[in-house]
């Protein structure tokens, strides 16, 4: 618990020097949002549920030690990229990759730098410094609201022992934490980026099973079955108009009453208190799809692929979403 709290001050921290860094460098820095009364106290108590349900969750699963070699790293190459990031987001430039990036066989709408990040999905550059930024945008905790999220599947279980696949996996971060919830796990990761899969297997090596280098629309063409198939934070970097299809591969792929759990952002019908957020997220950090997500609630269009909805857990400005196979 305490190493927590000492992550969150970490980052809180690194995110203020990061911000005098860019200052002090004359590098365009946009200016923080001011939020009133009402909205602190949103945000406040958001963070104060989280907290409290992070101490209960924590009880159930061994907290891994901080990776403190791999933390400096993250720091260091976020430092180093932050005038290129910076430029880029002053110039809302969203396709500018290095020229050595193949981009022909991703799906079109992957081809771009969500978030202003270097190099989008595709390089094993991006993939070192993408956690560490994730988490200085989330003042450290990203973690928190995944672990909390994860464990909420717990109830649902029928064995320790099951076989799950992660899409969207990326630099594989979320699918560690997964496994340090569930050890006797048996984890696939997927995502259509084979730079970020390799690193992913390089920084945790023999904790996940396979990797699948498929985009989510593809997922037909891997035949295992799962029990769970889950996401963090992938949908609503997902155009709706692709979900159904995504959606009904999932379906086929997930064994007989088999679990489907979605991690994400909150949508407007979750709180209207939340909004404010949620536009400066959008406006902040750009997501190509935020508006179509943010207004195409989860638990109305994932039912409709053959799934009931069985549980929802609200966790800061983000959200659990669990789904069952019938």
């Amino acid at each position: 618990m305490i190493l927590t709290y000492l992550k969150i001050i970490t980052y809180f921290i690194e995110f203020k020097f990061v911000r005098l860094s860019a200052r002090l460098r004359g590098l365009p820095l946009n200016p923080l949002p001011k939020y009133d009364e009402s909205q602190k106290a949103v945000i406040n108590k958001a963070t104060k549920d989280l907290l409290n349900d992070w101490r209960k969750s924590s009880l159930s699963y061994r907290t891994s030690q901080i990776d403190v070699i791999k933390h400096i790293k993250g720091l260091w190459f976020t430092l180093r990229d932050l005038s290129n990031f910076l430029k880029r987001k002053s110039a809302q430039n969203s396709y500018d990759f290095s020229d050595d990036i193949a981009l022909d066989h991703y799906p079109s709408y992957l081809r771009r730098n969500y978030h202003y990040q270097s190099d989008g999905y595709f390089s094993k550059k991006s993939a070192l410094i993408y956690d560490h930024q994730i988490e200085l945008l989330f003042l450290g905790t990203a973690h928190l609201m995944r672990r909390v999220g994860y464990d909420f599947l717990r109830p649902h279980l029928n064995s320790d022992q099951f076989t799950a696949l992660e899409f969207g996996a990326g630099s594989g971060t979320s699918a560690k934490q997964f496994m340090e919830v569930y050890p006797q796990c048996t984890l696939d990761l997927l995502d259509p980026s084979e730079q970020y899969l390799d690193y992913a297997f390089e920084i945790y090596p023999k904790t996940f099973n396979k990797k699948v280098t498929l985009a989510l629309e593809e997922l037909s063409e891997c035949c295992e079955y799962y029990d769970v198939i889950f996401s963090c934070f992938t949908m609503h970097e997902i155009p709706c108009d692709y979900w159904k299809a995504c959606l009904e591969n999932i379906y086929k792929a997930l064994s007989p009453g088999g679990l489907l759990l979605l991690l994400d952002s909150q949508q407007d019908h979750d709180s209207e208190k939340i909004h404010f957020a949620l536009d400066d997220f959008q406006n902040d950090y750009y997501e190509p799809y935020f508006d179509d997500y943010r207004v195409t609630p989860l638990e109305e269009f994932v039912p409709s692929s053959g799934f009931k909805l069985i549980a929802k857990k609200n966790l800061l400005l983000s959200k659990a979403v669990i789904f069952q196979k019938v």
